[in-house]
């Protein structure tokens, strides 16, 4: 038997400060009046702070909010620019038959612009995800993190890799 759960009611903020500044018998917008358990649970605890915008200053505010409205739909467009620029690079990179399993990079500087990027990128996505992403594994990009500068040809002798 699955019993019917009790809807809480939610109050507005501003409510319960005027009944932490004394006000005896505030009233929502519907005009009902708020329980006393409720109103003497307010009063007991210290409100909590809230961010919103100045309603002293209702043009203010209104002309903020225009500019916030502006800003976030010019960030919409250019979110959606750089969302397909990034889709076609990666469908034009998947076409190449691109990937690093098992190649190398050769060139050294190469190598380590890499992986100086990936880092930079782990701020918007999982390392993992990342990695699997560009096609290169954990192990790979350890070791590349981990490597110190060599300068010897053949990289695959290089005693700073095999201390042994």
């Amino acid at each position: 038997m699955v019993t019917a759960m009790r809807k809480q009611k939610t109050y507005d903020h501003r409510l319960k400060l005027k009944v932490c500044q004394g006000d005896q018998s505030p009233r929502t917008t519907d005009n009902t009046p708020i329980p006393r358990s409720t109103m003497s649970t307010w009063k007991s605890r210290v409100p909590k702070p809230v961010v919103t915008l100045l309603t002293e200053q209702p043009l203010a505010a209104e002309g903020e909010l225009d500019s916030l409205r502006t800003e976030n739909q010019r960030l919409k467009k250019q979110l959606a620019a750089m969302r397909s620029i990034v889709m076609l690079l990666l469908t034009m990179l998947r076409l190449s038959r691109f990937s690093l399993d098992g190649e190398r990079l050769p060139d050294e500087a190469d190598n380590r612009r890499l992986i100086r990027r990936i880092p930079r990128s782990t701020r918007f996505f999982k390392l993992t995800s990342l990695l699997k992403r560009i096609g290169l594994t954990s192990s790979r990009y350890h070791a590349g993190v981990n490597v110190k500068s060599c300068k010897l040809t053949d990289v695959s002798s290089c005693p700073h890799s095999n201390p042994a």
